[in-house]
């Protein structure tokens, strides 16, 4: 006691430092061997007194309660409740923001189990404690958010982790709370009164992706608490009036006080966490949940439509009896007097009440079947103000096509709509909504959607419809009702109707024709209907709206009856006249040129163009007329729309429409500019030699504007499109001329930026033309002119890029000699850098003209000696498809150029061009038969230069590492031939063992079948040896690229054809590499490939396994599946046990168990990734799938080894059926059981009706009555 006292003392000793004496209570708490009774619950109890005043004492508070913890000491239930007070205290009324410390010991309170047990007896002061901590932690949140220049709503929830760990143990520790507590009405209450509204408070209904942690335990939290399976009698006798529960009362009267507090989102977040709970709950009680639904809406007060709106979500999936009466009230009349109150608004609607009107509509369409025509006519002409209102009625509108199709009401549908809007313009003289406010882009679209899947009757009744508003609203009330009223039901009247004709299927071929004839007169009306429109605004003063109108009214019309001619010849659609008259037309173009603005120009264009295309099928001679304004107002359309008639256009007016073409691809942007590359790739504008030339040197012509005193703008001059177009052979090349070669080329340097960004452009669309269906001469022409253009801007890479691409189309059709207007000595130094033009040069070679002169052969004799080596290439490539006398003079050329090749190599070779120059030097001597001395020792010098002189092929610097790989990459191509000719060339066993140390690091198929045959046994020895330490070393790092290389060589030299000794040789290194793969830990990538090899190595027929070999096999197979884990490997394993049933079926016979067990794991494995509910790879699991089927046809064919083992596979194939869903492999699984059924003996059947479990034996059962009945042989054909 004395202790006690004295330690009080110092505590409470002012004189001392609070820092010291809180040190000094944080040791006195934590110490363990000091004998002072109750000494927590006093420094405790003194620490809550200071800490109001003092914000350091928290820290204090914290570490001592989580150290009283570690200490396992317990708090008296005076000092719970001062710390509880305490912080309810400062969470109440502390105005700076709570410190992490504070939140930490909230924290440890409600995680303490004894803490929790305290609450059980004081429920209230556990409610006020977690209302001020929820309420605290949201205030400091928006406090926060306000500082930082954020509107404090529920976006800027963006809780810390302390604050967020506070709010998901407050919820966990109420639920403990519930669990443990006698009266869990109590807890309800305390919930209800206390937490509920501060919790709902704090979650953002915007998360929906699984960062929504508080959300999801807030509703688990509720639907233990308030809605729990033990309240559902309670809850249903309620609901009945039969009861008066306590928890119901307690709850609808809470929420119906707490309503009037908050704010509509708080309302909405808070009731529908409540009703989703309670539909989570009681989902198979339609009439339960449609009480709680009426409740929740009722006691929303003004909040009805908001509150109704989240709620009606959660009735989509529950299965509700409309008729069902609560208050004398069924659901069918609650839910229309939910739109009654919306109908019945003095204000304009929000939207909300859109949304409201939507999902009443999708919930159940019966409920607003009869309201439709009054809610169309509320709401078609009502202003609305923001982008999120128009969408909102969007939605509504939509959901209204949608209820009419559920209805079976589509024909109704139209009625409603032009009716209501009749009506509402009529009431409503001044709107001043266009027709796409009205009926939106989404309403028509899906309008159109529900035309095309109407059925013939359905189709000819909305047509008559469209016809009986359009005239009696709008052809009937011309010029007499308002000019705007009836000009605005006209627009939407025809909206719809082209709405409805884009989307109908009238011309299916199997429509009857009586039913063809009725849809032909309805069409015939609503022609005379537009008639009579025509004359009433020729008649008038001129009124721009209509006359567009009328024109897309007719258009529309023309393509449905141009359709219906086509496909109903029998309709007599043919003989039907159309709406607007010949006279009446011209008038209107007449009015049109004169008043008409853009907009009306347009719609007569484009309606004089769909004329025009009609009878460009039935007189192939039509001409364009009917068009107003110049070309510019129209070139779009006629590209977009009808390119069909660019055939009809002059070569003037083509020449106006591809320069106006080419101007717009130039200022547009990307997506624009696609769109543009989009229309040159129609297949109409393709076929179309004209356009297709016209607009070739129409970009040609352009880019020689651009590129000012250049070679380009010479050879463009020469451009005559007319000359072109009226030329009847392709042997003249157009603006070339043959006795002026192209030679020195210069280099564009004073471009601008935007001047090269329109070259590119126009590179752009030329890539865009079918070049390589041209003829030769403008395939040349193109060639040559690109070309130009590639050296004029070669210091530009994307130009240069799309110069190579264009090059490379007008060579593909081959036929090409570019020599002829291309000086060969400008083009040859260019030939190495560039694939295309090596194609090019070979073209020319296979020409006669080209290697008739002298001059050729000299230009070829004497190129630059970094040229010789591509230049032989060239005539290697050209030789054996050239006739005789081409090929002789190219003998000659290339003999002069071998010499050269030899002569102008240094004695130290380290260019790859030198290497290569010697590898077309010793093929031309090969091939000859006569390679000198000379060359044999160049040949020599070069491969132990390249191999043999510490060349390090490994090295990684960033200026020479691709000259060097070039390099080897040369001296391999050598090698190879070197060594396929190694006695003639007489190369010492040195090189060849060389040769390995790049080999290992450079793997070719073809150089080591060759290399392996030179190699003594003991050069064998030393790279078996250097290629298994270079094994083991990758194996550990992750660079798979690398293994696959050693594992080619591993390949290559378990499927070489060897010697005895070298046999010997490769026999102790296959094994001691298994043995290595056995031990070593092989990673996950790596796994694929080591497989493959196993599987090389069972399938070489050159090399004897013994059985130590196939039992390594199968060790390494079983553990790639258990250390893999992915379908990769499991296939890889599937196909190696098919090659050892396969090549190695003699040594398999006393190995099946083993094989066996390696087959169940890659099984089991397979079954496992069928039943995931995604398969990343479903294509990989149905191949392996079906390799588990050729394993088990393998094994069949073993049926005197697997008679005996057959009924245990097949009882492991039905475990694997009895554990789920095997549909995407169920097929192949089932043809494997069918197989061992076919080897299995009565005996074996019968083991498996006794030994399987009941479920398991009927599935058996079930299989082997379906191969006994489908696909048992019988004997019987």
């Amino acid at each position: 006691m004395i202790l006690f006292t004295e330690l009080l003392l110092r505590l409470d000793a002012d004189a001392e430092p609070l820092p010291k004496r809180l040190k000094l209570a944080e040791n006195a708490f934590c110490s363990t061997d000091l004998p002072i009774t109750h000494k927590e619950d006093l420094i405790v109890k003194w620490l809550c007194k200071v800490a109001p005043t003092e914000l350091i004492v928290w820290k204090s508070l914290r570490l001592c309660v989580y150290c009283q913890t570690d200490n396992r000491t317990t708090l008296n239930l005076e000092t719970k409740t001062k710390l509880v007070e305490t912080l309810t205290n400062q969470l109440n009324f502390r105005e700076e923001n709570i410190p992490d410390e504070m939140l930490d010991c909230c924290i440890w309170i409600l995680t303490n189990p004894k803490m929790q047990h305290y609450f059980q007896n004081v429920l209230s002061k556990f409610g006020r404690f977690l209302q001020c901590l929820l309420i605290r932690i949201r205030l400091d949140n928006f406090k926060q958010a306000a500082t930082n220049d954020d509107v404090p709503d529920r976006s800027s929830l963006v809780l810390s982790e302390v604050r967020q760990a506070c709010v998901l143990n407050s919820i966990d520790s109420l639920i403990q709370v519930h669990k443990h507590h006698s009266d869990k009405n109590q807890v309800a209450e305390t919930f209800l009164d206390y937490v509920l509204s501060p919790l709902c408070a704090l979650i953002d209904p915007t998360w929906t992706d699984n960062s929504n942690r508080i959300g999801a335990e807030t509703h688990k939290c509720i639907q233990q608490i308030l809605f729990g399976k033990a309240r559902y009698n309670e809850y249903k006798e309620y609901s009945s009036g039969i009861g008066n529960g306590c928890l119901p009362v307690k709850l609808f009267t809470t929420l119906t006080q707490l309503l009037a507090k908050m704010g509509s989102d708080d309302v909405s977040v808070m009731l529908s966490y409540v009703f989703r709970a309670a539909v989570g709950s009681y989902k198979t009680d339609g009439e339960l949940i449609d009480s709680f639904f009426r409740s929740f809406v009722n006691s929303a007060g003004n909040l009805k439509t908001v509150v109704s709106n989240y709620l009606i979500n959660y009735l989509t999936d529950i299965h509700l009896e409309f008729g069902n009466k609560i208050d004398n009230l069924t659901l069918m009349e609650f839910l229309t007097s939910l739109i009654d109150e919306i109908l019945s608004k003095e204000e304009r609607l929000s939207r909300k009440d859109y949304d409201l009107l939507r999902n009443v509509t999708n919930l159940n369409p019966l409920v607003v079947e009869s309201k439709l025509p009054a809610i169309f006519r509320r709401i078609l002409l009502e202003a609305r103000s923001s982008r999120s209102e128009e969408q909102s009625y969007v939605m509504f509108l939509i959901s209204a096509v949608d209820a009419s199709s559920r209805l079976r009401r589509e024909q109704k549908l139209i009625p409603w709509l032009l009716l209501a809007l009749n009506t509402a313009l009529q009431e409503n003289k001044k709107c001043c909504l266009l027709p796409a406010e009205v009926f939106p882009t989404h309403f028509t679209s899906k309008f159109t959607s529900l035309a095309s899947g109407l059925h013939s009757p359905q189709v000819t009744a909305m047509l008559k419809s469209l016809s009986y508003h359009l005239k009696s609203n709008c052809v009937d009330e011309f010029n007499i009702s308002s000019a705007g009223q009836v000009t605005l039901m006209t627009e939407c009247t025809v909206l719809l109707m082209v709405s409805f004709f884009n989307g109908i299927r009238i011309f299916e071929h199997n429509i009857p024709l009586p039913m063809q004839k009725k849809f032909t007169s309805a069409l015939s009306e609503l022609g005379d209907i537009l008639s009579t429109l025509s004359k009433k605004i020729s008649n008038t003063t001129y009124n721009g709206r209509m006359t567009i109108i009328l024109l897309e009214a007719a258009l529309s019309w023309s393509r449905v009856w141009s359709l219906l001619a086509f496909y109903a010849p029998k309709s007599g659609a043919e003989n039907m006249p159309f709406p607007i008259s010949e006279d009446d037309l011209q008038h209107l173009i007449q009015r049109v040129e004169n008043f008409g603005d853009t907009g009306c120009k347009e719609a007569l264009n484009k309606f004089s163009l769909h004329r025009t295309k009609i009878n460009l099928i039935r007189e192939p001679q039509a001409r364009l007329t009917g068009l107003v304004g110049e070309m510019q107002n129209f070139w779009l359309l006629i590209l977009q729309d009808y390119p069909e008639l660019v055939s009809l256009l002059t070569l003037d007016q083509l020449m106006q429409l591809t320069s106006f073409f080419l101007a717009q691809m130039i200022i547009h942007s990307e997506s624009s500019f696609q769109k543009l590359q989009d229309l040159l790739r129609q297949e109409t504008l393709e076929e179309n030699k004209r356009f297709v030339i016209v607009i070739l040197c129409q970009i040609f012509i352009e880019i020689g504007s651009l590129a000012k005193q250049n070679m380009t703008t010479d050879i463009v001059a020469r451009i005559n499109i007319v000359n072109i177009l009226e030329a009847e052979s392709d042997d003249a090349i157009p603006a070339l001329d043959s006795n002026k070669l192209i030679k020195d080329i210069p280099v564009l340097s004073t471009l601008h930026n935007d001047e090269m960004y329109r070259i590119e452009k126009y590179l752009h669309a030329l890539l865009c033309l079918p070049i390589r269906h041209l003829g030769i001469s403008l395939r040349t022409m193109t060639f040559v002119i690109t070309y130009v253009i590639e050296r004029s801007c070669q210091h530009h890479e994307r130009i240069k890029t799309l110069c190579n691409n264009i090059l490379f189309e007008s060579l593909e059709e081959g036929g090409l000699n570019v020599l002829e207007y291309i000086d060969l000595d400008s083009l040859v130094p260019n030939l190495p850098r560039n694939k295309v033009l090596q194609k090019a040069f070979e073209l020319s070679l296979r020409n006669v003209k080209t290697l008739s002169g002298s001059p050729t052969l000299l230009t070829l004799s004497s190129c630059p000696d970094e040229s010789i080596s591509t230049v032989l290439s060239c005539i290697e490539n050209v030789k054996q498809k050239t006739n005789k006398t081409v090929k002789l003079t190219l003998d000659k050329v290339e003999k002069k150029l071998g010499k050269r090749a030899l002569k102008t190599c240094n004695e130290n070779i380290e260019s790859a061009e030198e290497v290569k120059k010697i590898t077309m030097a010793l093929k031309i001597s090969l091939g000859k038969n006569s390679v000198k001395e000379n060359l044999k020792k160049s040949v020599s010098s070069m491969l132990r230069s390249a191999f043999m002189n510490g060349v390090d092929v490994s090295s990684k610097e960033e200026n020479h590492n691709n000259d060097r790989e070039d390099f080897i990459k040369k001296a391999l191509e050598l090698a190879i031939i070197a060594l396929q000719h190694r006695s003639y060339l007489e190369l010492p066993d040195e090189i060849v063992a060389g040769i390995w140390s790049t080999v290992l690091k450079y793997p070719q198929t073809k150089l080591l079948t060759i290399l392996l045959e030179a190699t003594t046994p003991k050069v064998f020895n030393e790279v078996l040896m250097s290629l298994h330490r270079q094994t083991e070393m990758e194996l550990y790092e992750p660079d798979a690229i690398k293994l696959n290389n050693t594992l080619v060589i591993w390949n290559c030299i378990e499927m070489s054809d060897m010697g005895t000794s070298r046999n010997k040789s490769r026999q102790h290194a296959t094994r001691k590499l298994m043995r290595m793969l056995l031990i070593l830990e092989i990673r996950t990538e790596h796994w694929p490939d080591v497989l493959k090899l196993l599987q090389v190595i069972v399938n070489s027929k050159h090399m004897q396994l013994f059985g130590e070999f196939i039992d390594m096999i199968i060790s390494i197979a079983t553990r790639s599946i258990r250390e893999g884990n992915s379908l990769l490997e499991c296939d890889n394993v599937l196909i190696l046990c098919l090659s050892l049933l396969r090549s190695r079926v003699e040594m398999m016979t006393d190995r099946l168990p083993l094989l066996l067990q390696l087959f169940r794991q890659a099984v089991t494995f397979v079954s496992s990734q069928a039943k995931k509910e995604s398969t990343a790879n479903s294509h990989l699991l149905g191949l392996c799938a079906l390799n588990v089927e050729k394993v088990t046809s393998a094994l069949c064919k073993l049926k005197r080894h697997m008679e005996r083992l057959s009924p245990y596979l097949i009882s492991d194939m039905v475990d694997v059926f009895a554990k789920g869903d095997l549909e995407p492999i169920k097929e192949p699984f089932q043809n494997c059981i069918n197989k061992l059924l076919s080897i299995c003996d009565p005996h074996g059947v019968a083991l498996n009706y006794r030994a399987l479990p009941a479920a398991k034996r009927e599935i058996f059962k079930n299989m082997s009555d379906t191969y006994n009945k489908f696909h048992r042989f019988t004997g019987k054909i």
